[in-house]
């Protein structure tokens, strides 16, 4: 008897060790995160985090200015959200690595129909074939996106977090 517990204990310590590492490699947090790159971070965090950029590009925008880092398979841009300090943060982190993933396992090169069954995401296509799904709200200011597109082969080739209404 006291081996069957045993057993059972050390079966639910694997379960349990199991979770925490699928959480763990889970490099795409929907509304939150890829790659530890949080939504609201300054430069100098994401830099700590992903080092120096392969490229930094400005794009002028009337009142404000978009910066972008641009990583190999990775974009991070930054603008000035008033609610938000008057540090330019993280407005939105764009992939199109293979390696970052959700916790249930969505990356980049997973066919569509694993996204479309995510609980709260709206699709529509986009044409020639092309699909996106979303979660969040896009029409509340300031509100966390999430948002997979596919190409016409049916296969997300890009996932990116972001702030509603920043853009």
């Amino acid at each position: 008897m006291a081996l069957s517990r045993r057993a059972a204990a050390l079966a639910l310590t694997a379960f349990l060790a199991s979770c925490l590492a699928a959480s763990a490699a889970a490099t795409i947090v929907p509304g939150h995160e890829i790659a530890r790159i949080q939504l609201g971070m300054n430069e100098r965090e994401v830099r700590a985090q992903l080092g120096a950029p392969r490229d930094v590009t400005r794009f002028p925008r009337g009142y404000s200015a978009l910066r972008r880092l641009q990583y190999p398979g990775l974009d991070v841009d930054f603008e000035r959200v008033g609610k938000l300090g008057r540090q330019p943060v993280v407005v939105e982190v764009v992939t199109t690595r293979r390696g970052e993933r959700t916790a249930s396992g969505v990356s980049v090169g997973s066919p569509f129909s694993s996204v479309a069954r995510i609980p709260g995401a709206r699709c529509w296509s986009q044409g020639a074939g092309a699909r996106a799904c979303q979660l969040g709200n896009p029409t509340k200011r300031l509100s966390r996106l999430t948002t997979f597109s596919s190409g016409r082969n049916g296969r997300v080739v890009w996932i990116s977090v972001s702030l509603a209404g920043t853009r």
